[in-house]
């Protein structure tokens, strides 16, 4: 950092809206970890959170309670003017060290906008699994979008990172198409300590909530539970539904087990209770909506059901193995989320529910690893938010070295 930087350096985060999400989340989990470093007088950045959206979300009273600053400027390329001018003026006064864009190649229309302006040092993030690609891809028109926001990604960025290597490579950040950018693979880390409550506690609470008998052997499901697709209104890349149907096949080899599904999703979140009160399963299945205790349900649990189409890498499955849960995962997650393999097994969908349901209740069969084992293992990881923030804090402090 240069001897003109102030003390702690401000970066720009750039989102949609702070909803639970898994890149949301993760900005919460680094603003505790900031505030840890601010109490023990260590080098840290303020971070400033800009919604995209325009609109508030579940976790914006949280991320400002830890000290972030939040912006809301609505943008679309159709409002490219405005959103430019009130960007530009932020950008101006808030002198940022860093803007951190969470939006791939959208990023592009975001550093467009502020040129002349930006700060030295301009990240794009991706995380989102390829679907929203190819919802980016769908008309001729967007296509061309698509290739005009490359190539402003191409212009302005200075770091590309990427949830998992294989994500960038599903997006077509390789370094012969993006020469001047540093391309690496940065996961999201969360505070372990959060999945560490004793099981006993954490299955009698849950079992209590839920009106169960304890303790009950429980099978979990996480996950948004309606897609972000308008033309295919009934996909979603975690694929829900056939989380259901393994769950509904199992119940019927092992009347003691309960299934909780933990994700919002409205009008599919209603057409899935329906079907499960169809089944006569109510009271063993329970859809819980959006929840911010997943920790809480994680450390209840036996075996988290992971049967995503696709992935951007899977934090769920990564934070279930710091709990010290079985993961039952699709051959679709990156295998970069395995860090205790003993844990994990892999599974394709075209094995049908009927081999997902025999595995499943053979995981349901096995102890239950110990979660401060566990715990101590993914907390030497890239998925602490500890090492997750040292990296970030060494890229954010290589203004000099930017392009």
């Amino acid at each position: 950092m240069s001897a003109t930087a102030p003390q702690h350096p401000r970066v720009l985060h750039v989102i949609t809206i702070l909803s639970v999400g898994g890149v949301e989340v993760w900005l919460t989990a680094l603003l505790r970890h900031i505030e840890s470093l601010e109490r023990d007088r260590l080098p840290h950045e303020t971070f400033d959170i800009l919604m995209t959206g325009g609109k508030r979300g579940d976790l914006d009273d949280l991320a400002a309670s830890l000290g972030a600053t939040l912006h809301y400027l609505p943008f679309s390329r159709r409002n490219l003017p405005a959103f430019a001018g009130s960007f530009r003026k932020l950008l101006r006064e808030r002198k940022y060290s860093a803007i951190h864009d969470h939006q791939d190649y959208s990023a592009g229309w975001h550093f467009l906008a502020g040129a002349g302006e930006l700060p030295p040092i301009r990240i794009v993030h991706v995380h989102n699994p390829p679907a929203r690609l190819r919802v980016e891809s769908r008309s001729a028109l967007r296509r061309m979008g698509l290739r005009v926001s490359a190539s402003l990604v191409r212009r302005f960025a200075t770091h590309v990172l990427g949830t998992s290597s294989q994500i960038l490579e599903q997006y077509g950040f390789k370094r012969k198409q993006f020469p001047r950018q540093s391309i690496r693979t940065l996961h999201c880390g969360f505070e372990v300590a959060d999945f560490t409550e004793s099981f006993d506690e954490a299955n009698r609470s849950v079992c209590a909530e839920l009106g169960w008998p304890h303790p009950a052997k429980l099978a979990l499901f996480v996950g948004r539970l309606d897609g972000f697709d308008p033309s295919r209104p009934g996909w979603n890349h975690k694929n829900p539904q056939f989380a259901l149907e393994v769950a509904r096949l199992a119940l019927e080899r092992d009347p003691d087990l309960r299934f909780v599904m933990v994700g919002g999703g409205g009008d599919v979140q209603a057409q899935l209770e329906s079907k499960v009160r169809e089944w006569g399963l109510s009271d063993r299945i329970s859809l819980v909506g959006r929840r911010l205790d997943v920790a809480r349900f994680m450390a209840a649990a036996h075996t988290l059901i992971f049967p995503s189409l696709e992935e951007g890498l899977g934090m769920v499955a990564v934070e279930a193995q710091a709990a010290g849960l079985h993961v039952l995962a699709s051959d679709a997650v990156p295998r970069e989320a395995v860090v205790l393999p003993e844990l994990v097994k892999f599974l394709p969908l075209s094995a049908g529910a009927e081999a997902w349901c025999t595995e499943l209740l053979k995981q349901l069969s096995l102890p239950r690893y110990d979660a401060s084992v566990a715990a101590e293992k993914v907390k030497r990881s890239p998925y602490s938010v500890a090492e997750s923030y040292r990296r970030l804090h060494s890229i954010y402090g290589s203004a000099d070295d930017a392009a």
